[in-house]
C-alpha cells in the first residue's frame, strides 16, 4: 500500500507549488497523445526486441520530446534519443526534480544558493521553479520560491500544481497563480487534466474512516469543486481523456489486499474495476490504457484482456508513450542501501 507523508504548503500566500504524498501521473506527466480512439495510433518502433536501456538517470523526471526523451541526472537536464545514442546535456542544475514541457520550454524545480555562508559554515539554499528552452542553454528562474515539483501536470498551456488548498494553475508567461480550491481538508496525491476540468485524487487523512479517498473535479474557470467519486480507498495515480478517468486505488485504510486499477466516466458515474492489481504509473493512448505493476502492459480502456509488453522490471515509474515505444524509469523506487542504478528504459509497444 502507498501512504502520504508529505504535506502540501502555500508559499507566501500566493505561490502554491509542490509535492503532496504518493505517486503522480504527472510528475513529467501529461504528454498529449490523443484524446479519442482515432486521434492516435502507434508509430514505428525505434528500437529492437526486448528492453533497451537508454541512460542512467536520477529518476526524478521524464518527458517526451518527439523521438527523444528528456531526463534528469543528479545535476543536469538531458535529452536522449529513443533510438539510442549519446545523451546531450541541455543544462546544469542542482538537484533538479520534475519535468513538464509547454511549447518550446521545459519546466522543473532545482536548488540554488540563497545567501552567504552562515557562521557555522553552512550554505543556505532554496528551491525555485526554472524554465529552460528545449534547445538547451542557461535555465532561468521563473518563480523564485517553490517546493519540489512532485504532484503536477500540464495540458500543454498551463501548469497545474498541488497546493494546500487545491490546485494552483500557472499559465506562462504569467508568474502568478490562479487557485482552484478543492473540497475538504485532505491532500492531493495525483492530478489529471482533460478539457475544461482538472481532476484530483484526494485523501482525507483526518477522517477516522477506512474509505477516505475521493476524486474531485475542478473547473479551470473557477466555481465550486465537485466530488464525483467518494468513499473509496486511497487513490494515488490518475489519468484522464475524453473516455473517462482512470486511477490506481489502494484498499481502504486499515485493510489489506491488492490494489485496483479503476475507471469512471468524466462525471464520476459508471465506476468499474479494470484490473485486480495496483499500478505505479499509467498512460493513455488511443483505445488503450498502459500501466506498470508487476509487468508493463496494456488493456482496453473500457476493460478486457491484459497484454504483457515487458517483464523483469522493478520499481518502475514515469510511464510515457512515444510513437511506437513505451519509455519509463526503472528502479525508481528502491532502498537507500540498494546500489542498483536507476535507468531510463524503452521497449516496443508491438513486438518487432
Amino acid at each position: 500500500m502507498r501512504s502520504s507523508s508529505r504535506f502540501c504548503v502555500t508559499v507566501g500566500g500566493l505561490l502554491a507549488l509542490g509535492g503532496c504524498g504518493g505517486k503522480s501521473t504527472t510528475k513529467g506527466v501529461g504528454d498529449a497523445v490523443g484524446t479519442s480512439p482515432d486521434a492516435w495510433k502507434p508509430g514505428p518502433c525505434l528500437t529492437g526486441p526486448g528492453v533497451t536501456t537508454l541512460v542512467e538517470s536520477r529518476g526524478s523526471g521524464l518527458a517526451v520530446d518527439g523521438d527523444h526523451v528528456l531526463v534528469l541526472g543528479s545535476n543536469e537536464v538531458m535529452r536522449v534519443p529513443i533510438a539510442g545514442g549519446t545523451p546531450v546535456t541541455l543544462a546544469q542544475a542542482a538537484d533538479p526534480y520534475g519535468l513538464l514541457v509547454i511549447g518550446d520550454n521545459i519546466y522543473f524545480t532545482a536548488m540554488h544558493d540563497s545567501g552567504p555562508v552562515d557562521f557555522q559554515g553552512k550554505q543556505p539554499s532554496t528551491t525555485s521553479l526554472y524554465v529552460l528552452p528545449l534547445a538547451g542553454g542557461q535555465p532561468s528562474i521563473f518563480l523564485p520560491t517553490a517546493p519540489i515539483a512532485e504532484t503536477w501536470t500540464t495540458d500543454g498551456v498551463s501548469l497545474f500544481i498541488a497546493s494546500g488548498q487545491g490546485v494552483a494553475m500557472l499559465t506562462p508567461p504569467a508568474t502568478t497563480t490562479v487557485d482552484l480550491p478543492f473540497d475538504g481538508k485532505g491532500v492531493i496525491d495525483a492530478i489529471a487534466v482533460n478539457g475544461d476540468y482538472v481532476y484530483v485524487a484526494t485523501q482525507e487523512l483526518a477522517q477516522n474512516v477506512p474509505k477516505n479517498g475521493a476524486i474531485q473535479r475542478l473547473s479551470k474557470s473557477g466555481g465550486a469543486p465537485q466530488r464525483i467519486v467518494a468513499d473509496i480507498g486511497h487513490p494515488w495515480n490518475l489519468v484522464a481523456d475524453d473516455s473517462g478517468i482512470y486511477w490506481a486505488e489502494d484498499p481502504p485504510t486499515g485493510t489489506y489486499g491488492n490494489g485496483h486499477i479503476m475507471r469512471a466516466a468524466l462525471d464520476g458515474t459508471g465506476i468499474t474495476a479494470l484490473s485486480a492489481h495496483e499500478s505505479t504509473a499509467m498512460a493513455i493512448a488511443g483505445d488503450n490504457l498502459y500501466f506498470e505493476s508487476d509487468i508493463i502492459g496494456r488493456m482496453p480502456k473500457n476493460g478486457g484482456d491484459e497484454t504483457t509488453i515487458v517483464t523483469g522490471q522493478t520499481g518502475e515509474d514515469f510511464l510515457k508513450v512515444a510513437g511506437g515505444n513505451l519509455v519509463w524509469v526503472n528502479h525508481a523506487s528502491k532502498a537507500l542501501s540498494d546500489s542498483t542504478p536507476t535507468t531510463v528504459n524503452t521497449a516496443c509497444i508491438e513486438p518487432p
